[in-house]
């Protein structure tokens, strides 16, 4: 059995544990994600969030969400960006804090953190150069050999 601890792991988000538990798709997402490739990330969750179900489904149904958020605000499309931020800010409310070892309540934090201020003006999109971009660090897990 596995359970999430308060460490975050470094470089790609994830590490050798996640590896063995977590789809491949889901990891490979977070890569694209981490590195600004939003587009990447939503095309592979996509895949794994049609052929999955409950809690699984909504919450790579944000994952999709923030990220194609993330995509327009990158093209300049504000009113793209803000009705996938609401429906994403949606999904945030209905996962609990911690889910397939992410800090749920701290990427919500970054989320809106990263987007606060920017739909005062839907014409002009505020300049995202100087925020930081939200990022996925799972939490590390512990595997316990015996269970």
């Amino acid at each position: 059995m596995a359970s999430d601890a308060r460490e975050e792991t470094t470089g790609s988000g994830y590490d050798a544990t996640h590896e063995r538990i977590y789809p491949r798709e889901y990891l490979e997402g977070i890569a694209h994600f981490n590195a600004g490739r939003y587009y990447e990330a939503h095309e592979i969750w996509e895949d794994i969030w049609l052929r999955s179900a409950g809690g699984e489904k909504r919450f790579y149904h944000l994952l999709i969400q923030a990220a194609v958020a993330l995509y327009h605000e990158g093209r300049s499309n504000p009113h793209g960006a803000r009705a996938l931020y609401e429906r994403a800010c949606e999904k945030l409310q209905k996962l609990p804090p911690r889910f397939m070892s992410l800090d749920v309540t701290e990427f919500g934090r970054q989320f809106k953190a990263f987007f606060a201020g920017s739909f005062e003006r839907e014409i002009e999109s505020v300049a995202s150069g100087d925020r930081p971009r939200p990022l996925i660090r799972l939490l590390r897990v512990e595997v316990k050999e015996n269970e």
